[in-house]
């Protein structure tokens, strides 16, 4: 019988509440969510319409003994085992994302690192051919000075003059 059909021939003297369940509501329990003995007895009463009493008494001793059973210490369902063993998958595949994205953060950092290291590589050349220029400068500097030491007479003024760019050419 389906659930439609079964929907179809309860009624409401079947329940303690005195309404029959929407027909989702009723797949939900017969699922066993929220599952309660007056659906148990009135599947069974809808089930075996033209039983026997004695029969159904025994049919519903044996579904209230499993009843009470499950109560009392309920078995896990059927492929509980399986579903734990499909979460370690789930799980190392949730860890294994996790490393990709760590080592995509590391990467990004090791990106941005590069281009620190290679902006900084081109300051420093930049420094070394400016250094470069100032050291020919007072070289430049140096050998004029010296030229006009060793002239018999110079313009003090002149001499000065490049006396005070040498010196500003050493700062540098």
């Amino acid at each position: 019988m389906s659930v439609m059909e079964l929907h179809q021939r309860l009624t409401p003297d079947h329940f303690v509440a005195e309404s029959v369940p929407e027909l989702r509501q009723l797949r939900d329990l017969l699922a066993g969510e929220g599952l309660g003995w007056d659906l148990v007895e009135a599947v069974a009463d809808v089930c075996f319409p033209h039983e026997p009493s004695d029969r159904t008494g025994q049919r519903l001793e044996q579904a209230r003994a499993l009843w009470d059973r499950a109560q009392s210490s309920p078995t896990p369902p059927e492929g509980a085992q399986e579903l734990a063993l499909a979460r370690e998958p789930l799980e190392a595949k949730d860890r294994t994302i996790e490393v990709y994205r760590e080592m995509q953060q590391v990467r990004q950092a090791y990106e941005a690192s590069e281009r620190g290291r290679h902006q900084a590589l081109q300051i420093a050349t930049l420094l070394f051919a400016m250094l470069g220029q100032a050291q020919a400068k007072v070289a430049e500097l140096r050998r004029r000075l010296d030229a006009h030491h060793a002239l018999p007479a110079m313009d003090p003024v002149e001499h000065q003059v490049l006396q005070t760019r040498l010196s500003r050419a050493v700062q540098q």
